[in-house]
């Protein structure tokens, strides 16, 4: 009798012919564990096994304790959620129930060299084998999109299926392991790049935590409800409790996270129907330069007006920048507003860009409006270096307003100083 056989004990593949179920004597349940990355074949975090109630007829894919996929109940044929398989007649499935045990298994058609897996991103996948190319290819995958797999992101990441890579970081927040998010493997997700001041009193010369307004497709699990009268003492809540990292309000209802947060997608490009969440950052990554300067740069390259606003620019002689056919007619902070999103939506990575939802909140005022980062695009345009000017001190002269800064922007070949 042998002791041990590699089908009884898979690993991360479920191969044709193989019995993947239940034995119903020793109670002993299957399951496929994923990889924790595509290089490393240590148990990640993901599986997938048979119903743990012991019903036996659909596959469930979960994140230890969480569920997020189930495959519908096998119906003799397929099952309800994985349509594919009889869309195409390239695999044969079958079911087995008697007093011992109760498995499936599957056979393919012809010379077809095929395999399912449980990936290193939560997602189960059906692969077969090119010998022209030498690879292995995707038939299908399910869930179908990897950000409907639970926390494919990590703790403080956001899931976006409209960029490369999917996962980013929030605002104030870096990678835990650079070298595993190269490996995509995100499920170490992120931590802060910023103490907490809650954390440290003397930090940022005792600056307070704020809040970053943030539109995601749905709020986060496992929130607490907090006993307030409106959205102020939401917030001040939150505010109170360091171990708070977000709070929700939302018809008349206060929400807040303690610890980690989980599972956040960004909205599909168009898509206005989301939720707010405030998330807490270090007040240092809110804090301004010293002396409160700014710093500000406008390019323009070609024949084009190419305005690169950074910072908060004060004054009416930025009203120069408007169409001279608007005669100066226009509100200065909507102004100022529109050249700060636009600052974000030309951002080199994709992922810090914002969706068009975020944009028309952040017009419309709903969502503040951060300073970004400087383009590396922008930075790039070496031979336009001597027309790309930044001024970082406020002026201090005696016919100036304490509160004037220097802002510099370029059209066509030539530069512009605006003293406002």
């Amino acid at each position: 009798m042998p002791l041990w056989q590699s089908f009884d004990h898979p690993t991360h593949t479920w191969l044709p012919g193989m019995k993947f179920g239940r034995n119903k004597r020793t109670k002993v349940n299957q399951l496929l564990t994923a990889w924790k990355n595509k290089e490393d074949p240590a148990p990640g975090l993901f599986s997938l096994e048979l119903d743990p109630a012991g019903l036996d007829q659909y596959l469930i894919v979960r994140n230890q304790s969480e569920e997020y996929w189930t495959s519908g109940i096998w119906n003799g044929i397929n099952f309800a959620m994985i349509p594919e398989m009889i869309s195409h007649h390239m695999f044969d499935f079958n079911y087995v129930s008697n007093q011992n045990e109760s498995y499936f298994t599957y056979s393919v058609t012809g010379t077809i060299i095929s395999r399912l897996i449980i990936d290193s991103s939560g997602q189960i996948m059906q692969l077969y084998w090119l010998e022209s190319n030498k690879a292995w290819f995707q038939f299908w995958a399910q869930p179908r999109q990897p950000c409907e797999v639970y926390t494919y992101c990590g703790a403080f990441g956001s899931c976006n299926e409209q960029s490369q890579p999917f996962c980013s970081c929030l605002q104030g927040f870096q990678p835990k392991s650079e070298h595993d998010w190269n490996l995509q493997d995100y499920s170490g997700g992120c931590q802060r790049k910023s103490q907490l001041q809650c954390e440290n009193s003397s930090l940022v010369n005792g600056k307070s935590d704020r809040f970053m307004a943030t539109t995601i497709k749905d709020l986060p699990k496992h929130l607490q409800f907090a006993p307030v009268a409106n959205i102020k003492q939401c917030e001040t809540s939150c505010l109170n409790n360091c171990a708070c990292t977000a709070y929700a309000y939302e018809n008349n209802q206060c929400s807040i996270w303690i610890g980690s947060l989980l599972n956040l997608q960004q909205l599909a490009v168009g898509d206005t129907d989301g939720k707010t969440i405030y998330i807490k950052i270090a007040a240092y990554e809110f804090s301004s330069p010293r002396n409160d300067d700014r710093k500000f740069i406008d390019g323009g390259v070609g024949s084009a007006a190419f305005v690169l606003l950074l910072g908060l620019v004060v004054g009416v002689n930025v009203l120069n920048l408007l169409d001279t056919r608007l005669e100066g007619n226009a509100d200065i902070e909507e102004l100022l507003r529109i050249c700060r999103v636009a600052c974000w939506c030309i951002q080199d990575d994709e992922t810090q860009r914002p969706s068009m939802g975020e944009v028309v909140q952040k017009l419309e005022g709903v969502l503040d409006v951060t300073q970004s980062p400087i383009p590396r695009s922008i930075q790039a345009y070496s031979h336009y270096q001597d027309h790309i000017i930044f001024f970082t001190a406020s002026s201090s002269s005696s016919n100036q307003s304490p509160h004037s800064h220097f802002s510099c922007f370029i059209v066509g070949q030539e530069h512009h100083i605006i003293d406002t």
